[in-house]
């Protein structure tokens, strides 16, 4: 009664919960054990959520920042990969025509070409050097004879020398296992491309020292004493 009076006191209609007084209070006290359970308020819980809001937004920019950075990063290397790639392919194609018509030259008929693995994706591919001599069938390079492995390699020195020279070359005898017909066709294409670049060679063969603008030669005495002679 006394509950009933003062809800009558407060002007607000009565709301018919479907339970006795007795059970309210139940329920109140229910629901006291509840919050007390819950433990002591923590006063400082407003200040730390905002301190911890201001972080979040501060991290969710910075994370925003990187991905644009990480987008702008990834679209200069993608351009310069491009630009490799186009760099690399000029190249491969010159010293590629270069090599088949030096070749050509030196093996009187033969073929060689540069092969590359996948020509999609030409920065990882694996070079391959593939030779023909006249007569033969193409191979790679580790399957040629000596003497045809020389010709191949010199053919591609000479190539690259042509189109990007290097001030200086030292060869120690390339023509060890030519003949004296492929020693001097060397010799001479040497000597024609010395315009470019100086050339060292160490070499048997006169075939190929009479290309030569400068001789040094060297010969044992004994086994301590050499001699060095011009």
């Amino acid at each position: 009664q006394q509950i009933d009076a003062q809800i009558a006191d407060c002007r607000f209609s009565p709301i018919d919960t479907g339970m006795s007084v007795v059970e309210i209070k139940r329920a109140i006290t229910s629901l006291r054990k509840e919050i007390e359970s819950l433990g002591a308020v923590n006063q400082l819980a407003i200040k730390e959520y905002e301190e911890e809001t201001a972080r979040f937004k501060e991290l969710t920019e910075k994370t925003a920042r990187l991905r644009d950075e990480k987008a702008t990063l990834e679209s200069m290397m993608e351009e310069l990969n491009s630009k490799k790639r186009t760099v690399f392919l000029d190249l491969y194609y010159k010293i590629n025509e270069s090599m088949q018509n030096i070749y050509s030259v030196l093996s009187e008929g033969g073929e060689a070409r540069l092969d590359l693995s996948d020509m999609n994706d030409p920065l990882n591919s694996d070079l391959y050097i593939r030779a023909r001599p006249k007569g033969s069938t193409f191979s790679k390079i580790e399957a040629l004879s000596g003497g045809e492995k020389s010709l191949t390699a010199i053919s591609f020195i000479l190539a690259v020398q042509r189109i990007k020279p290097s001030p200086v070359y030292y060869l120690d005898e390339i023509d060890m296992f030519l003949d004296g017909a492929n020693a001097e066709r060397i010799g001479k294409m040497f000597s024609e491309n010395a315009k470019y670049s100086e050339v060292l060679m160490v070499s048997l063969k006169k075939a190929m020292l009479k290309y030569a603008d400068n001789l040094i030669g060297v010969t044992t005495l004994d086994e301590e004493n050499s001699e060095v002679y011009s």
